[in-house]
């Protein structure tokens, strides 16, 4: 960055002091951190009402940046908020879109609402990824810290083309060591075919059943 300066009548640009350009970027830091702590603490939060939402809205819509910047000058507020804006749109990358969860490189959605297998991984589909699949044991040990007790949720894992052979909706068969299933299941009773996941173990169910579930997109694609 560079500071305008006139001398005998012409412009110059002269290098801004290391203290002055340090300054504006720690200014830049507490300007988000005090946006975006107080929205992330509600983001965080596992309740997806939509009274949970509008709060969420509001939080943002009363933070005012402004307040950290009244003891400079206006050139360098216009300069300050140029570049806020320019970081704000580059974090706003890292962070998912509302109802999903980042965890390592993917989104997490947890749906609230109650649909068959086959209904659930369109709507996954349909928001841009699939139902999930589980690669390790420590992605698995996350989704199962949001999962509340009782609850039940649809996983990308059917044996319906093929009985007993169980694979994961990208085609690619289920690593055995990675499963968790309960005792004596998979039991396929009346035609299971499709599996669903709650806080400690796996079950097949028919597909036909309404559960909740879970979807999965990776998280270099924004998570809208």
């Amino acid at each position: 960055m560079c500071r305008i300066t006139t001398t005998g009548g012409s412009r110059q640009c002269r290098p801004e002091p290391v203290e002055s350009r340090n300054h504006l970027k720690s200014l830049i830091s507490l300007s988000l951190e005090r946006v975006t702590k107080p929205f992330l603490r509600l983001w965080d939060s596992s309740d997806h009402s939509e009274s949970h939402y509008t709060q969420m809205k509001k939080t943002v819509g009363n933070l005012s940046i402004r307040g950290q910047l009244t003891k400079i000058t206006p050139r360098r507020h216009q300069r300050l908020m140029q570049e806020l804006t320019k970081e704000a749109r580059t974090r706003s990358k890292e962070i998912p879109a509302y109802g999903w969860k980042q965890h390592g490189g993917n989104c997490y959605y947890f749906s609230t609402r109650k649909s068959s297998w086959d209904v659930s991984r369109t709507e996954c589909r349909t928001k841009g990824g699939d139902l999930v699949k589980i690669d390790s044991s420590e992605e698995q040990s996350f989704l199962k810290t949001k999962i509340e007790y009782g609850g039940y949720f649809w996983i990308g894992l059917t044996d319906s083309a093929e009985e007993g052979k169980w694979l994961w909706v990208d085609g690619s068969p289920l690593n055995e060591r990675l499963a968790s299933w309960s005792f004596r299941e998979p039991d396929d009773r009346n035609g299971e075919d499709c599996v669903k996941m709650e806080q400690m173990y796996w079950f097949d169910n028919s597909c036909k059943v309404n559960h909740r579930s879970i979807c999965e997109k990776p998280a270099v694609v924004l998570c809208d």
